[in-house]
């Protein structure tokens, strides 16, 4: 698994791109229907449901709701499962676009003015073919936006 760190899944979920360290990826799952319990659903605090996971249900967290992302149009086409700050968890997403090395990213700050109406889910912007991504960090996007 050496390197493993050194690279990046990028990604898109209602246009908007994101980076994700492979030290926090487990699994890239297809959507398909029954993938999704959606009865264990509950909006308040961004559960979609649960999703079949090696025998398991894991908690299918709505990112897009968290960081206030309109409602997907069309149904997602894949889940990435995390490693998350207890356990794994899965998030939907509407694009997969590859696994990229860390030297073709470049990390910036984020902007004052992006900051300064409130709290974000993520600590840093990364520079992707003269792209901005969010550098996605699950530990950080677990407890943003919850009510409470």
């Amino acid at each position: 698994m050496t390197g493993m760190a050194d690279k990046k899944l990028v990604f898109r979920i209602a246009g908007v791109g994101f980076a994700l360290s492979l030290e926090f990826l487990v699994e890239i799952r297809e959507a398909g229907a029954g993938l999704l319990d959606r009865s264990a659903a509950d909006p308040e605090i961004g559960l979609l449901g649960l999703l079949a996971y090696r025998d398991e249900a894991i908690h299918a967290i709505n990112v897009r709701q968290k960081v206030g992302l309109p409602a997907p149009e069309s149904f997602e086409e894949a889940y990435i499962v995390v490693n998350g700050s207890d356990s794994v968890w899965a998030l939907p997403v509407d694009k997969v676009e590859g696994i990229f090395p860390a030297e073709d990213f470049e990390t910036h700050e984020v902007p004052l003015l992006l900051g300064m109406h409130g709290s974000l889910p993520f600590q840093s912007l990364l520079l992707w073919r003269s792209e901005p991504l969010i550098n996605f960090e699950p530990f950080a996007i677990e407890g943003f936006g919850d009510a409470g």
